[in-house]
């Protein structure tokens, strides 16, 4: 008998495939019987495309056969396979022998199974690529990959969750994609930007798909998103332990072909004769929120991670954050300090309840030029007294972070063309790959490779004289986890032109494994700090910066790294309202906001000291808010730690204008971050205890921070679990501790 449709399924997720094609064509969610795939569409192959570079430089995405073809090309039909085990794990299996563009069959054959397990609702697929091809290479692959996704009836209420740098949140992603933002431009110095704002920033492709899709590392912090209502959602993750450079790609087209489109995207640049296995990919049709599929990725995340711990030192786990001072040597060459005015500026740092300092524009040329003569510019003053004023810093009990580019050396320098040809990035054609930033007509940066030995000993070198010479405790790299990762052609550097992510991880592992073959003291070891977010580093170092700045109006949302590895440490940074010349005026708007977030996610602090372009000294309401804010950031670190970030886990909040965040303690008590900017009272805050006596409830005020009060509480539990019922007061900025017996 005929069938249209091979099924295959769990109970708990089930789908169809195309008998003739191999196309996915049902995706369900059992439980309510939602069929995710409500909008074919034509121009969208699932699960799978893939992308050909020809020998002609021309790139071409081939798909399996449709009807047109298979009619004619009898062969070119898939073969199923599927399998069963006595443990009710099921696997099917859909090979073809060659795949087809508008006009030519290719000789590139593909075989790919998805892998499903009783009693759960994520699948696992993976794709094996053969090339017989010649004269093309195979340079991209999208799969797993679904289009014309909603959940339910409609798509007005469905929210993405993407991480892109951290995270971003967009609710009605269908609409919010097709809408173009407002663009804001901004001059500073010579640095010239463009924000967005009012919407999400996407691009437009050939066949009319609105679209986000970033690599990873870089751009995007992790290698998994989630679309969710109310009633569950859609789960997409990369397995792979190789860390390779990838992608995820969202998309729709919009409201009038409604529905989203998500794929993982991987480079394997495979070439004649050879064949390619991919890792395995994750997707699941999950009960509750984003939540669910950020516990799942942890998961896999923690079973593959390095056994390697960060440097934390004791003075780091109770510090709230750092003055960074970028006004030393600017591009332009001017000078606003000199070495010798470190001492009085690490004074006014103390003066604000901190103690910890990152310097930037202190090398040759100063900053954003002089990359990479990583070594005292004469201007400034000379070694030596850089060395003094570190001592100074040093001997008061604080602490000094140096700034380096982790990928930046300026064509202009003679005698690193030498480095720059044998470790700069190079395209397809041999030519070395360059960007610049601010002055980009006169300043010309070549991008150089981390996977390059002689690039990886010169970082080394300056880390290490700046640690042992100079004598700080803090490195802070930039670019690291922040810019686009880079393919890289260089023959010479014998790596996989997608590898890019393995030349920052060796360069970190070396630098920690030669600071503690030193068998120092784990207090006395140097801070590593970078830009950006990524979860293939992030586990190695002590802070990343995450820069919502830039995205704050546009469905910023860190949140979600936040809560999928909550021992780690992000790092914000924070402005003043007035007299900010640094940043547009619309993140001046919203700078209490920002304080007021960075704190509940208790994130730390980075606060830029720039005369007359970004200081608080231009905005006294604001810098007293700060230091108050900073007070009793102290108090939550002193008496309870930093505690394991939960969310929103464990915690209701009866008013949508109050922001609360949960922390487990060490003991299992709870500590609540409360963000009031509005200044409610007796709002309700619900904190679930689980079967646990509640012993007392202590509340600190940001008015007030050093002074706790014991508070009262509605104490109520089931047979389930017991919660504790707290009103809220008129403070912006609170702590509630919740202490159990």
């Amino acid at each position: 008998m005929y069938r249209s449709r091979i099924r295959f399924g769990n109970g708990l997720i089930d789908m169809a495939f195309d008998a003739m094609t191999g196309e996915l064509i049902e995706l369900v969610n059992t439980k309510n019987g939602d069929n995710l795939l409500k909008n074919w569409n034509e121009l969208r192959s699932m699960p799978f495309s893939i992308e050909v570079r020809t020998k002609d430089e021309k790139m071409v995405v081939i798909r399996p056969a449709k009807y047109n073809f298979l009619l004619e090309y009898r062969d070119l039909k898939p073969k199923f396979i599927l399998n069963e085990l006595d443990t009710g794990e099921k696997s099917i299996s859909i090979s073809y022998k060659s795949l087809v563009s508008e006009d030519k069959i290719w000789n590139i054959g593909v075989t790919y199974t998805v892998e499903i397990r009783s009693g759960e609702c994520e699948t696992l697929w993976k794709i094996f690529i053969k090339n017989e091809e010649t004269d093309c290479v195979v340079t991209s692959v999208n799969f797993p990959s679904v289009f014309g996704v909603y959940l339910g009836e409609h798509w007005n209420d469905d929210q993405l969750v993407y991480p892109f740098n951290s995270g971003e949140k967009i609710v009605n992603p269908v609409e919010a994609y097709e809408k173009q933002p407002s663009a804001i431009g901004w001059k500073w110095q010579e640095y010239k930007y463009v924000y967005f704002m009012d919407g999400i920033n996407t691009n437009k492709d050939k066949d009319g798909a609105f679209f986000r899709q970033f690599k990873y590392s870089g751009p995007l912090s992790m290698m998994w998103l989630d679309y969710y209502d109310k009633n569950g959602g859609l789960y997409l993750a990369c397995y792979d332990e190789d860390f390779m450079v990838g992608g995820l790609r969202a998309e729709t087209f919009g409201t009038k072909r409604p529905g989203m489109g998500f794929g993982v995207i991987k480079y394997p640049e495979i070439h004649y004769g050879e064949a390619w296995e991919s890792p395995y990919f994750g997707m699941a049709i999950h009960e509750g929120d984003w939540h669910w599929g950020a516990d799942n990725y942890r998961r896999w995340r923690k079973s593959c991670q390095a056994p390697i711990k960060p440097f934390l030192p004791k003075w780091f786990r109770k510090s709230c954050g750092m003055v960074a001072h970028y006004d030393f040597k600017y591009q332009n060459g001017e000078i606003v300090h000199k070495f010798s005015d470190i001492p009085k500026l690490y004074d006014q740092v103390e003066e604000m309840g901190l103690n910890h300092i990152l310097i930037s524009g202190w090398h040759k040329d100063g900053f954003d030029n002089g990359f990479p003569q990583y070594l005292p510019d004469g201007d400034l003053g000379t070694e030596e007294e850089l060395i003094n004023a570190v001592k100074y810093i040093r001997d008061r009990g604080g602490h000094v972070t140096f700034y380096i580019n982790s990928q930046l050396c300026n064509t202009k320098y003679q005698d690193r063309q030498g480095l720059i040809e044998e470790a700069g990035v190079k395209d397809l054609d041999g030519n070395i790959k360059t960007e610049g930033y601010g002055d980009s007509e006169s300043i010309v940066f070549a991008t150089m490779c981390n996977n390059a030995e002689s690039w990886q000993k010169h970082l080394k070198d300056a880390i290490f004289y700046l640690i042992d010479i100079i004598g700080v405790d803090g490195i802070y790299l930039d670019q690291l986890g922040m810019a686009a990762p880079q393919f890289c052609f260089n023959g010479d550097h014998k790596h996989h032109p997608a590898a890019w992510n393995r030349g920052y991880e060796k360069i970190l592992l070396d630098v920690i494994q030669l600071l503690r073959d030193r068998k120092k003291d784990e207090d006395d070891m140097p801070v590593i700090f970078y830009e950006g977010v990524t979860d293939i580093h992030g586990s190695y170092v002590s802070g990343q910066l995450i820069s919502t700045f830039i995205h704050y109006h546009t469905g910023a949302y860190p949140e979600l790294y936040r809560y999928t590895f909550p021992d780690q440490m992000l790092i914000d940074m924070v402005y003043p309202h007035k007299g900010l010349a640094m940043r547009p005026v619309h993140v001046g708007q919203v700078s209490r906001e920002m304080i007021d977030k960075a704190f509940i996610m208790g994130l730390y602090l980075w606060i830029y000291d720039l005369e007359e372009d970004n200081t608080f000294s231009s905005d006294p309401e604001q810098f007293k808010y700060l230091k108050d804010v900073i007070k009793l950031r102290k108090v939550w670190l002193d008496l309870y730690g930093y505690g394991v970030f939960k969310d929103t886990m464990g915690i209701d909040v009866s008013d949508n204008d109050i922001t609360a965040k949960l922390y487990q303690l060490q003991d299992g008590s709870k500590l609540v971050a409360i963000s009031n900017r509005k200044k409610k009272a007796c709002s309700n805050i619900r904190i679930y205890c689980g079967r646990q006596d509640v012993k007392k409830v202590i509340c600190h005020y940001i008015d007030n921070p050093n002074n706790p009060i014991e508070t009262e509480y509605e104490w109520i539990q089931d047979e389930e679990k017991g919660f504790v019922d707290i009103k809220t007061t008129d403070s912006e900025l609170a702590l509630i501790y919740v202490e159990v017996k």
